[in-house]
């Protein structure tokens, strides 16, 4: 059972929540106010900073996924289902306020949208865009390098047709330290191209593959290769 400081403690923490928001909190603050709501009955300020002390940072805390997060000695069924909620809620979120959506106007601007609503390395992210090219949703495609292949049409076309998407971008987030190469692999065109095919017959244009790391990029639209 709570005892009373840790009960305490709870209640002063959600009180500080209603009042300021977020201001001056810690991160494992952040976290541990977010556990008291899956968590019942114990103090979880032990549990917050080892999942800091695990993860690094609260981007990759939030995008950790259940598995990982049970790994942690003190997580359970509830708690890894709050936090792994975050980060997909957080682009609905993203996605209905007009106001806040990215517009993307080159290369770079698809790359900073991929890396700043779904930064995962080793991946493939889809940009689904509106008429005005700005992101409706990013959602992963693919993961890790060579899997570009399972970037199926039918997956990709049903997510553009529910958001209503008229424009489709793939960003591929390189490993760390991994090099760009000069050109795509035949086969990540090929399934690029097989989405490009299918959206064009709904009016859904497929604008760029583009490969990216922590220092360049490249452009398969601009160096001819889509």
């Amino acid at each position: 059972m709570a005892t009373g400081t840790a009960a305490g403690h709870r209640g002063r923490l959600r009180e500080r929540f209603s009042k300021n928001r977020l201001n001056g909190f810690h991160d494992y603050e952040v976290v541990e106010l977010l556990l008291t709501y899956a968590i019942a009955r114990r103090d979880v300020k032990p549990l917050a900073k080892s999942l800091l002390s695990r993860f690094g940072t609260l981007c990759k805390l939030f995008e950790a996924t259940r598995g990982e997060l049970m790994e942690v000695d003190g997580v359970g069924e509830n708690a890894a289902t709050l936090l792994t909620l975050l980060k997909p809620l957080t682009k609905e979120y993203l996605g209905a306020r007009p106001e806040m959506r990215q517009k993307v106007s080159s290369a770079e601007d698809a790359v900073a949208a991929a890396k700043n609503i779904a930064p995962a390395t080793g991946s493939v992210s889809t940009l689904y865009l509106n008429t005005k090219n700005e992101v409706l949703y990013v959602e992963e495609a693919a993961t890790a390098y060579g899997q570009a292949g399972s970037i199926t049409p039918k997956a990709i076309i049903e997510s553009a047709i529910e958001r209503n998407a008229k424009s489709i971008i793939f960003v591929r987030t390189l490993s760390k330290n991994a090099k760009v190469p000069k050109r795509p692999e035949e086969e990540e065109l090929a399934a690029v191209k097989a989405v490009a095919t299918a959206a064009g017959t709904l009016d859904i244009a497929v604008h760029d593959y583009i490969i990216t790391s922590d220092e360049e990029h490249l452009s398969a639209r601009e160096k001819g290769f889509l």
